[in-house]
């Protein structure tokens, strides 16, 4: 009876460690490199809050500006989690994207849980940035 109980829960806690899908540092580090690959459909579907709001042609547009940035940088080389802060349905994942010319930024995200899935929600004042 000890066996089973203790079969279950590993497996109990192999599901809470890994069965919600990708966490908000996947999402971003996903995002960051289908904007880098110019895949700026399936990156504008990652947004969500207020930028949604502009419609799916401006963020297409806004991303291939992004993509092109990214590009005359020498592209993505790499994505480095600093921090990520969970609370509830937000979270806060700070990066450093770092590019093939050496350069490197880092960046504060916000995400949100919508439908269980964690979508990037910038603010708006981000498409003056």
């Amino acid at each position: 009876m000890h066996r089973v109980w203790s079969g279950i829960l590993t497996v109990t806690a192999a599901c809470l460690a890994g069965c919600g899908g990708p966490g908000p540092a996947d999402e971003i580090e996903r995002f960051l490199r289908l904007m880098d690959q110019g895949e700026c459909a399936e990156a504008s579907e990652m947004i969500g809050g207020q930028m949604r709001m502009l419609g799916t042609e401006l963020l297409n547009a806004a991303c291939a500006e992004r993509s092109r940035e990214m590009s005359q940088r020498g592209g993505l080389e790499s994505v480095e989690i600093l921090s990520e802060d969970v609370q509830g349905n937000t979270a806060t994942v700070v990066t450093r994207t770092t590019y093939g010319d050496g350069s490197s930024s880092e960046r504060e995200n916000l995400l949100t849980r919508l439908d269980g899935v964690w979508m990037f929600t910038p603010d708006m004042s981000e498409m003056t940035e």
